[in-house]
C-alpha cells in the first residue's frame, strides 16, 4: 500500500498540489495547516487534519504554500521534525532524464524542463512554464505560470 501524503497548506496553492498528487495515483491522508480556523474543514473533499506540528516523524508532506519565505520556514520546521518532504510533479509535466530535483519541488501541469537543468530545494515551476537546458532554479524560488526561460539561466534563491 502507497504511503499516505500530507499537503501542508489548505489555501488555492494546496488545491493544485492536491490534482497533482490525485493525477499521480498518491494517496493523500489530509490537509495540514498552520491556521487553526481551517482545521476540520474539507478542501476538495479532503479534510484539513490539524497543523503540520501534528503530524509525526517520517510522515509524508508536500509543501503547498506560495509564498517562497514562508515555505522556507515549513521547509525547515518539516525537516527538523523528522518529516519525509517529497515533491510532487504532475504527470503531464515533461523532464529530460537529466534534470536534477531536490527536496520540496513542485512541478505543474505543462510543464517542460531540458536538459541538464538544476532545480533546488523548495523550488517550484507553475502551470504551463518551461526551462530549457543548462538552467539553475534556486532554493525556494519559483517560475510563474506560462513563464518560459532561455538556456542557461539561473535564478536566485527566493526569485
Amino acid at each position: 500500500m502507497k504511503k499516505p501524503i500530507y499537503i501542508a497548506g489548505a489555501g488555492g496553492h494546496g488545491k493544485v498540489i492536491l490534482d497533482i498528487l490525485l493525477s499521480s495515483n498518491k494517496r493523500v491522508a489530509g490537509f495540514v495547516d498552520d491556521d487553526n480556523r481551517k482545521a476540520g474543514k474539507i478542501v476538495n473533499k479532503i479534510k484539513i487534519i490539524g497543523r503540520l506540528h501534528d503530524l509525526k516523524k517520517g510522515a509524508c508532506v508536500v509543501l503547498a504554500v506560495g509564498d517562497n519565505y514562508i515555505r522556507k520556514k515549513l521547509f525547515y520546521t518539516a525537516v527538523k521534525k523528522g518529516l519525509n518532504v517529497i515533491s510532487a510533479v504532475h504527470p503531464s509535466a515533461v523532464l529530460s532524464d537529466c534534470v536534477e530535483i531536490g527536496r520540496g519541488v513542485v512541478i505543474m501541469p505543462g510543464a517542460i524542463i531540458n536538459s541538464n537543468s538544476v532545480l533546488d530545494d523548495g523550488s517550484i515551476v507553475n502551470t504551463g512554464a518551461t526551462i530549457d537546458h543548462d538552467c539553475l532554479l534556486g532554493r525556494f524560488a519559483q517560475v510563474w505560470p506560462g513563464a518560459h526561460i532561455a538556456g542557461n539561466v539561473r535564478i536566485g534563491d527566493f526569485t
